[in-house]
C-alpha cells in the first residue's frame, strides 16, 4: 500500500510541518531520554526555551547527533536533579511536539548558547531565525 507516505505528508502539510519532518521519534529513541536532552540543554532557559529546543529536535528529525547534552556521563542524575517545575516543563515541551505544536524557532535546526560562548563558527555570517534568552536558533541547509 504505497498510499501511507502521502496520507503522513499531507497530515503534515495541514499541521504546518515541513513533509520531511517527522512529528515522533523512532521506537529506537526513549522520550525519557530526550526529556533528559532537553534539560540538559535548557534547563535554565524556561518553558519558552526548552520548547524551543524541541523544536529544533524535531526539526532534525529527532536526531540526538550534536546535542552535547546528550553525551553527558550524569545525564539521568542531572534530569532527576532538577527542580518538578523545570521536569515538568520538558514533559510538556515534549508532549507538545509530539502532538504537532507549532514551531517557535521559525525552521531552526542548530542553535548555541551565544550568551555564554558568541557565535559558533558554523554560524558565522548567517542570519538567525529567532532568539530566545540564552540561545540563538538558526536554519542551516
Amino acid at each position: 500500500m504505497q498510499q501511507a507516505p502521502k496520507i503522513v505528508a499531507l497530515a503534515a502539510a495541514a499541521l504546518g510541518l515541513a513533509s520531511s519532518c517527522e512529528t515522533r521519534p523512532s521506537q529506537a529513541i526513549n522520550r525519557r531520554h530526550i526529556e533528559h536532552v532537553l534539560l540538559s540543554e535548557a534547563a535554565n532557559q524556561g518553558p519558552q526555551g526548552l520548547y524551543a529546543v524541541a523544536c529544533v529536535l524535531r526539526n532534525r528529525g529527532w536526531s540526538l547527533v550534536g546535542f552535547q547534552g546528550a553525551q553527558r556521563q550524569d545525564l539521568g542524575a542531572f534530569a532527576h536533579g532538577q527542580p518538578d517545575d523545570v521536569r515538568q516543563a520538558a514533559h510538556d515541551a515534549l508532549q507538545a511536539m509530539l502532538s504537532g505544536g507549532r514551531d517557535i524557532t521559525l525552521g531552526a535546526n542548530h542553535f548555541a548558547n551565544t550568551a555564554l560562548g558568541g557565535t559558533p563558527w558554523w554560524a558565522q555570517g548567517r542570519a538567525p531565525t529567532v532568539v530566545i534568552r540564552d540561545h540563538t536558533f538558526w536554519r542551516i541547509e
